[in-house]
């Protein structure tokens, strides 16, 4: 999901134009300094991490991205008495593993920030997830979408939310053992540049179905994410791991708004961001919002899925990658070094090294492309 923090506004920004004359009109509240906590979180009742992030609201008129909240203090506390705190692991990220909670009690989120304030969600009741039916995909012309199924054949559960953790792998252009020595500035045969690394990226989008207008409790087909066609991401191997949420009706309009929300082009005709608070209040100071929902459940892990590259043909992601040839001179090394190439291979005659090939980095570290060269343990 889209970091929550970066998805709201104190109001969308308006252009007004009037025949005749143009003039610009900047609201007040764009210049205001609404510094509002912003959560984005889950209980996880069940043997699975909890986690937190922790954030502020900035100004329309501002270009930098809002500030994590640093220092906080977070604690789970049960209806029936039972309280964690969760632990600060860094820009802004709160949290815990496996609580495995009383699932029949109800659990609320306690924060206090180093400014002195004092933030409580509601109690929410522990809604447990059934198990997802699948996760399916479907080649198309222009790429690649993935799907949700599942079903509730209790009709308990009705509002539904998914989130995902992709995985790939991608391969450097180039397998090389060359490396260039800047002490020396020279060319010397090691270890292999790694060339085969596994890359992540998390869902940003909200992800949201219900059943509740259905006689029966199915989610069929609801759409997950969009591979484009030829993207790196099934160059080789692709896998994608989602999780589901059951929600209350409350949380699930929570979403909903914030979803068509996030949507809107941003007019001052629009509905506003501004309207979307939901279950946190602050304690020392009601009249000070807080953005976010706490909802407490436990999640159940699809089954992870895999998509090859063979099973996608034809397939081709183009890389753009090109050698060029460098004389085995110093100066001529260390130039092309210095621009961001590394050696690939070596043009000899008679036996001797007459010129190196040369190419982009990001051609042959593959680490340089956003992953490691560490293999996953669920790697197949």
């Amino acid at each position: 999901m889209k970091s929550t923090y970066h998805l709201y506004y104190i109001l969308s920004a308006g252009l007004m134009v009037i025949t005749g004359c143009k003039q610009s009109y900047n609201p007040p509240s764009i210049n205001a300094n609404k510094n509002y906590l912003v959560v984005d979180g889950f209980i996880n009742a069940g043997a699975d991490s909890t986690i937190f992030t922790l954030g502020r609201t900035s100004n329309l008129d501002s270009p930098a991205s809002p500030n994590s909240e640093l220092g906080a203090t977070l604690v789970v506390q049960g209806s029936g008495g039972y309280s964690f705190q969760l632990s600060e692991l860094g820009n802004g990220r709160y949290g815990a593993s496996g609580l495995n909670l009383d699932l029949s009690q109800n659990y609320r989120l306690s924060i206090a920030t180093t400014n002195g304030s004092a933030y409580l969600s509601d109690y929410s009741a522990v809604k447990s997830s059934p198990p997802m039916d699948s996760v399916s995909w479907q080649l198309i012309d222009g790429g690649v979408n993935i799907y949700a199924n599942t079903h509730d054949p209790l009709g308990n559960t009705r509002y539904y939310r998914w989130d995902y953790v992709e995985t790939w792998e991608n391969r450097s252009h180039y397998e090389s053992f060359y490396h260039y020595d800047p002490s020396t500035r020279s060319i010397y045969i090691g270890q292999e540049v790694p060339h085969i690394c596994w890359s992540n990226d998390n869902s940003t989008n909200i992800l949201i179905a219900s059943s509740a207008k259905l006689t029966s409790d199915i989610i069929y087909r609801a759409p997950l994410t969009f591979i484009p066609l030829n993207s790196i991401k099934i160059s080789v191997e692709y896998s994608i791991l989602v999780r589901q949420y059951a929600l209350t009706a409350e949380e699930y309009n929570y979403w909903q708004t914030l979803q068509s929300s996030t949507e809107k082009t941003g007019s001052l005709f629009d509905q506003q961001p501004l309207q979307i608070t939901g279950n946190i209040h602050c304690t020392t100071n009601p009249n000070e919002l807080a953005i976010g929902y706490v909802g407490a459940g436990s999640v159940v892990e699809s089954q992870r899925i895999f998509i090859n590259n063979y099973q996608v043909a034809p397939w081709f992601y183009e890389d753009g990658c090109q050698e060029v040839l460098v004389s085995p001179d110093p100066d001529s090394l260390q130039f092309y070094n210095s621009f961001g190439f590394d050696p690939v291979d070596v043009k000899t005659m008679g036996g001797a090294i007459i010129a190196y090939y040369f190419s982009d980095n990001h051609c042959v570290d593959c680490t340089l492309n956003g992953g490691t060269n560490i293999k996953p343990g669920f790697w197949q």
